[in-house]
């Protein structure tokens, strides 16, 4: 009788089978770090995707979702998902402030979201700016991409670790990646950059003033949530 209930207790203690893939999975997820863009601080800019599989269910969204950005960043500027039409649309969200992060909680309705903030960018004498950005994992990430837009007028870029490839656009900016792979829930990357800058101006206007270089590529076009 005691092993019949020892073994039913077992059974019963097992996963179910799937569930070992019932967490969400990111299939992908660009961070792109764009520094003095529109504002002197850091823009940064999320594009993920979930796999629309999740635990092997067709029908998981919609999906809540919890992001992290720093407490420093205040509110997130912009939160939307991508319709079946390719268009970025409004997210309602509520944040929650946990340490030294805000905890961007919303709910998913399809497997493609955008999540962009401001963060502070230090500047030192010299005109030096340098900026550490630090990514902790709250999903399992099968591929993340790190992008840095090199600003126009930047001198003595350095990156740390080096960039995997480095590009100029069509924007006539150079754009620098690096590819961290699969990452791990709980996982922390960090990539820091640093270079000198003396002048001023932000990128939108140097292309503004510097016609006719055509402007770069603008992130979505979400206007801020008033939640």
């Amino acid at each position: 009788l005691w092993l019949t209930l020892f073994v039913c207790l077992v059974w019963l203690a097992l996963p179910a089978p799937g569930d070992a893939q019932s967490s969400p999975i990111l299939e992908e997820l660009n961070i792109s770090l764009w520094p003095e863009y529109d504002s002197p601080g850091v823009l940064v800019i999320y594009r993920g995707q979930f796999d629309p599989a999740v635990g092997g269910a067709q029908d998981a969204f919609p999906l809540p979702v919890e992001i992290g950005i720093p407490e420093a960043a205040g509110q997130p500027h912009a939160v939307a998902y991508v319709g079946e039409d390719g268009g970025r649309y409004n997210l309602q969200y509520t944040t929650q402030v946990e340490g030294d992060q805000v905890i961007v909680a919303f709910t998913l309705p399809t497997p493609d979201f955008q999540i962009e903030y401001y963060d502070e960018l230090p500047v030192s004498d010299g005109g030096v700016r340098e900026y550490i950005f630090a990514y902790t994992a709250e999903y399992p990430v099968r591929n993340l991409l790190i992008e840095f837009q090199e600003p126009p007028l930047a001198q003595d870029l350095q990156l740390e670790p080096a960039a995997d490839s480095s590009t100029v656009a069509g924007d006539g900016l150079s754009y620098h990646a690096r590819q961290a792979g699969s990452v791990e829930q709980g996982d922390d990357v960090s990539w820091t950059f640093r270079y000198v800058k003396e002048d001023d101006r932000l990128t939108e206007e140097f292309f503004q003033q510097s016609a006719p270089v055509p402007a770069p590529t603008q992130p979505a076009a979400v206007p801020e949530n008033d939640s």
